[in-house]
């Protein structure tokens, strides 16, 4: 597999190079710190809001600078392998997915208010991240009312009582 041709790797590769930037908070058990799911038929674990309530705020702005920096990673390295019309498509993905104009603080912030409530906690920080994305370009209060209460109900990780 090479890099080039699975730039999901390469920015997954980023996004856990941000991860050991622990703060000296007290951490969950660390089987809370991820939320199982599958991206495409690979399985993954995705790190949730306990994880990132396990980070100071300076650890929150660098885990959200590596997720950034490993998008645009993952776009520079596809980049002299794609055609025209491919290369547009990954720069309207990598620009729905990023926020100009905003600070890494102002995104943390607005990350931290979803994780403030509980039923957030296995929400993947990316999806979460995705979610404050679009509240900071202004997507309407309504549609992202109806996009959270989709990633709890995605998301919920409760066993059915028997």
């Amino acid at each position: 597999m090479t890099f080039r041709r699975h730039p999901g790797a390469v920015f997954l590769v980023a996004l856990c190079a941000s991860l050991p930037l622990w703060s000296g908070q007290q951490t969950p058990a660390p089987e809370l710190l991820y939320t199982p799911t599958r991206v495409g038929t690979i399985p993954y674990r995705w790190t949730n809001g306990n994880a990132w309530l396990s980070l100071d705020s300076g650890a929150k702005v660098a885990y959200l600078v590596g997720l950034q920096e490993g998008i645009v990673l993952g776009v520079r390295e596809s980049w002299q392998g794609l055609p025209a019309k491919s290369r547009e498509e990954i720069l309207r993905v990598a620009g729905n997915i990023t926020v100009a104009g905003v600070t890494f603080g102002d995104l943390s912030e607005q990350i931290d208010a979803v994780y403030t409530d509980v039923q957030n906690l296995p929400i993947p920080i990316a999806d979460v991240y995705l979610y404050a994305s679009r509240k900071l370009k202004g997507e309407p209060e309504a549609r992202l009312k109806e996009d959270l209460a989709t990633l709890r109900k995605t998301y919920t990780t409760a066993p059915a009582p028997h």
